[in-house]
């Protein structure tokens, strides 16, 4: 008699709306490997009341030597499926560029692919701090970018605060990966997390999804409302800021 009373599980995600970081274009990286797999973890985002995803595949010029025509020949494929699935979450693309020699040229010659014509989201050796990381971001932001940073947390060569504080000072976007704040890539990612948490530094929250077992992780994290809670007490989350039409 009592079950009218359940309470709903949470879900951050009603909350987020838009997922930023995912890998979910077929045989183009490390993500997914074909496009029944793809639409097997869009349409599990979908239920769990994602409203958007964009999906990031990795641009690197020695092991992904993505370009714009790939990924919209990819983007535009799964699409497709999309529709005829009838799945009505949206999709868009960008990318997640890796900082080598090759991505001055990419953003000289406009071959960066952006999140909503503004941001520009990157990532860096884990273990090896780039020397050009400051001359990256000063470019970035002289073509009128946003410049954001893939999971600021997992970077090994990030040893304490200071390190975070000089790349705000810089107007970097910090986009960490949730299932870091559940201790999913190890208790030094987690402590970081929870460290850019506490600081207010988080601007964007992203599954990093590759495989649905990423997905079912970071379902047990959008439950998670005691992180939640804190998350968007302390800071300013933007996910849902991206909902709106480019």
């Amino acid at each position: 008699m009592f079950g009218f009373f359940k309470r709903e599980k949470f879900l951050a995600s009603k909350h987020l709306l838009v997922d930023i970081h995912s890998h979910l274009l077929p045989n183009i990286d490390d993500g997914v490997r074909s496009i029944e797999e793809a639409l097997e973890i869009i349409n599990k985002f979908q239920e769990l009341g994602f409203k958007k995803l964009i999906i990031t595949p990795h641009i690197m010029a020695d092991v992904y030597p993505n370009t714009k025509e790939t990924i919209k020949k990819a983007y535009e494929q799964l699409k497709n499926a999309l529709l005829q699935e009838k799945l009505t979450i949206e999709i868009e693309f960008g990318a997640e560029h890796y900082l080598d020699e090759n991505f001055f040229s990419l953003l000289e010659n406009s071959e960066v692919c952006l999140i909503q014509n503004k941001y520009l989201l990157f990532e860096t050796s884990y273990v090896a701090r780039p020397i050009f990381l400051e001359d990256a971001i000063f470019e970035i932001k002289s073509k009128g970018f946003v410049p954001l940073l893939a999971h600021p947390e997992r970077y090994r060569y990030m040893k304490d605060m200071k390190e975070y504080e000089r790349l705000k000072e810089l107007e970097v976007a910090f986009q960490i990966n949730g299932n870091s704040l559940i201790g999913a890539y190890g208790k030094e990612a987690q402590k970081k997390a929870k460290l850019l948490l506490e600081a207010g530094f988080i601007d964007f929250i992203g599954s990093d999804t590759h495989k649905m077992a990423h997905l079912d992780k970071y379902e047990d994290f959008l439950g998670n409302k005691k992180i939640f809670d804190k998350l968007f007490k302390r800071n300013h989350i933007k996910n849902a800021t991206l909902l709106k039409e480019i």
